[in-house]
């Protein structure tokens, strides 16, 4: 894996660049992680955005495991990489869908999130931080090596 170190290195100083500038948002586009290696990609995925904080959303593009975590701002997309080249957000046109599709997901994952604590459930993450003391992006980086 040394060769993939200093990738890792430019990616977890670019993320901690970007969290301090509070003007910065993020999103991170996830395509086809699922559950074969999720410390590899979908579980740092998903604690980058949680990390940066309302400034950021996941797109996560998967044709078997799109889903997502209901305390992010995030969308599943349950389909392939193929679909890379129908998603185009330039344009006011498509300024206004992507605002709505926000909110709806917003004001949806709100609602769940709060039905799911409600009754007591854990997410995924929250299992696996309990299980293994963190969920944090930067410790899954580096324990790659």
């Amino acid at each position: 894996h040394d060769h993939w170190l200093s990738s890792q290195k430019a990616l977890i100083d670019w993320v901690k660049t970007a969290k301090k500038d509070d003007k910065k948002k993020l999103v991170v586009v996830e395509i086809g992680a699922g559950f074969n290696t999720p410390t590899v990609t979908r579980f740092p995925a998903e604690s980058i955005v949680r990390d940066f904080g309302n400034g950021a959303a996941l797109v996560r593009i998967n044709p078997s495991d799109p889903e997502v975590p209901y305390d992010l701002k995030a969308v599943g997309i349950p389909m392939g990489w193929n679909v890379l080249s129908d998603l185009n957000f330039e344009g006011k046109q498509n300024k206004e869908l992507e605002e709505a599709a926000e909110e709806a997901v917003l004001a949806q994952s709100g609602r769940v999130c709060a039905y799911l604590r409600q009754r007591g459930a854990l997410q995924t993450w929250e299992r696996i931080k309990n299980r293994w003391g963190h969920f944090d992006w930067e410790t899954f980086l580096r324990q790659l090596r």
